[in-house]
């Protein structure tokens, strides 16, 4: 039962706003001090009478209010088993461990709290700073890039390996926006995706929830890749070539991992080699990855907004100094 209601409070994304004491005024004002956050599943009674001591034991026998949990059905059954009210019917230990939801390798995954912020200011971000965030995004270790391979899937409900407002709205609400919320949040991260969003972006915009990732070191190791002829500038011809390559490096990881996967489920008791590297196969050699005219059309397009969204129209190149006063504070 403890664990149970443990297990409720680290789910739930709505808590509850409770007075701090019985005492207190009420206030249509919640920032005021005298209320606070209360996780766990059942309201504690406002004092020992009787009557209010019969009402908790009420809601007890009722059950959790499952919907503040925001998430899958399997994690619903596992907190309405071990928060049973007759102890005879509550599971046992050994059938809490071995729950679907907790032997599952394809656990619904959920957001998480940096991740959702990082969704949310992306389509704040200039042009120039998202095609660096492209960038840094094929550089990040294949073991990162797996957890949000997961995550993206999780969220991929058809699985064409595309996002759409409804699969965004949902996510999103999981992660404890309230629905209209997450629905304008989808709409906005949609606007310049074309319609959905493809995996390279998804990844891209979560790069600043990767606190280890943000340093000036790594961003002006971004920068040096970007700078092709080593003039300490990135030319717009330069940054529309990244654009056209970067996302197909992201796809080619997303695959690879994925067949690596399977291996490794079908062989799991055989020694299999590890990753090759660190970091995401370049692929700038590969017949595979050479673009099409429409993408070339699409980057070169994308390259001379990002510079005119700089200093006014026209410009053609920039130096590292500009950039990192462009991403402000994000890279220390």
């Amino acid at each position: 039962w403890s664990l149970g209601c443990c297990l409720y409070a680290l789910l739930c994304t709505r808590p509850r706003r409770l007075r701090d004491s019985p005492e207190t005024e009420p206030s249509n004002l919640e920032d005021d001090g005298s209320y606070y956050n209360y996780f766990y599943p059942f309201r504690p009674p406002l004092g020992e009478s009787r009557s209010e001591l019969k009402a908790y034991l009420e809601r007890q026998k009722r059950g959790p209010d499952l919907a503040r949990l925001r998430c899958g059905a399997a994690a619903d059954d596992l907190v309405k088993e071990m928060l049973a009210y007759e102890e005879p019917s509550r599971s046992q230990m050994r059938q809490i461990l071995a729950h679907r939801w907790l032997q599952s390798r394809d656990r619904e995954q959920v957001l998480g709290a940096g991740q959702v912020d990082s969704l949310l200011q992306f389509h704040r971000t200039n042009a120039l700073a998202q095609a660096v965030l492209l960038d840094m995004a094929s550089q990040l270790p294949l073991a990162q890039l797996r957890e949000l391979t997961q995550l993206f899937e999780s969220m991929d409900k058809d699985g064409n390996g595309m996002l759409d407002r409804g699969e965004l709205t949902e996510a999103l609400t999981k992660a404890g926006l309230q629905p209209e919320q997450a629905r304008q949040a989808a709409v906005r991260l949609l606007r310049d995706g074309g319609g959905a969003v493809e995996f390279s972006r998804f990844v891209a915009a979560l790069v600043p929830s990767c606190r280890d990732l943000l340093s000036a070191k790594l961003l002006r190791s971004s920068f040096d890749r970007l700078d092709e002829n080593g003039d300490g500038f990135v030319s717009r011809a330069e940054l529309q070539r990244l654009l056209e390559r970067a996302g197909s490096k992201l796809a080619q990881a997303q695959q690879q991992l994925a067949e690596k996967d399977k291996l490794l489920q079908k062989a799991s008791a055989a020694h299999l080699p590890g990753d090759r590297g660190d970091r995401v196969p370049d692929s700038s050699d590969d017949e595979s990855c050479q673009t099409s005219g429409s993408k070339r059309l699409r980057a070169a397009k994308a390259a001379r907004k990002a510079f005119d969204n700089i200093s006014g129209e026209g410009r053609v190149r920039v130096s590292f100094e500009s950039l990192h006063r462009l991403l402000g504070g994000n890279f220390s």
